[in-house]
């Protein structure tokens, strides 16, 4: 391995690391976006009736 690459690996790990913290986080977001509208759309609903 070059310096270069020796140097850049503890930045790959990081970032790998931040990647696979993050994705979870927008997951969650997007069920709860889901959830909302859902949620919303049931009481229009509930409305009319």
């Amino acid at each position: 391995m070059s310096p270069v690459e020796i140097a850049m690996a503890p930045v790959a790990n990081i970032a790998h690391v931040i990647q696979l913290s993050v994705a979870p986080v927008f997951l969650l977001s997007g069920i709860g976006v889901f959830l909302g509208v859902l949620t919303q759309r049931l009481a229009s609903l509930g409305r009319r009736s």
